[in-house]
């Protein structure tokens, strides 16, 4: 294996298994992995060091992110060698997770479902789809949206772009494709 290759799949699991023994994991401490990647060597290191993968993880109850190398080693059990959390309220980049859950909340909204009705008379929101992108804290007036949460854990923001599906009901109506023909996208300015 070139020490550049790509992290195979037995790695990305060791890796991920380091993680939740290292932060001791258990059924009521959950944790979603953002990243799990190859930490690239320096360039002089390339023959001589074992593997390393960057892990990038969130703990949804206490809202901090957190970073973590692990040594892949040559046959050993994967190990933590260093760990970081993040400042609170660091924001890592959305997970399936927060995409899917991003899409649960719009499409189930009243406001959302009123305003669609209103002024496009979508009333079926099987046919909506909510394309989630993160939020941009440019200052610190924008970092107090995130405030919203009552239990003090920094809340993650997603805006949702939104489109109709014109054809069909399943994948084979691509709603990227079909965007011109969809006035949906205004109703997110």
């Amino acid at each position: 294996m070139h020490p550049l290759d790509p992290l195979s799949a037995g790695e990305i699991t060791a890796a991920s298994q380091a993680v939740k023994d290292f932060v001791a994991v258990d059924k009521q401490h959950q944790l979603r992995f953002v990243a799990v990647s190859l930490k690239e060597p320096a360039r002089a290191d390339h023959p001589a060091t074992s593997r390393q993968a960057e892990v990038v993880t969130l703990d949804p109850s206490t809202g901090l992110a957190s970073e973590f190398d692990v040594n892949l080693g040559a046959g050993e059990k994967a190990t933590v060698i260093s760990s970081k959390k993040l400042p609170l309220g660091t924001q890592p980049m959305l997970t399936p997770d927060d995409c899917d859950l991003a899409e649960e909340i719009a499409k189930n909204s009243p406001e959302l479902q009123a305003a669609l009705e209103e002024r496009y008379g979508i009333t079926d929101m099987d046919k909506v789809c909510c394309d989630p992108w993160s939020v941009h804290f440019a200052c610190d007036e924008d970092k107090k949206m995130a405030a919203w949460r009552d239990d003090g854990v920094p809340g993650r923001l997603v805006q949702t772009f939104l489109y109709q599906r014109m054809y069909g009901d399943g994948m084979e109506d691509n709603h990227v494709r079909k965007t011109n023909q969809s006035a949906l996208g205004r109703l997110t300015k």
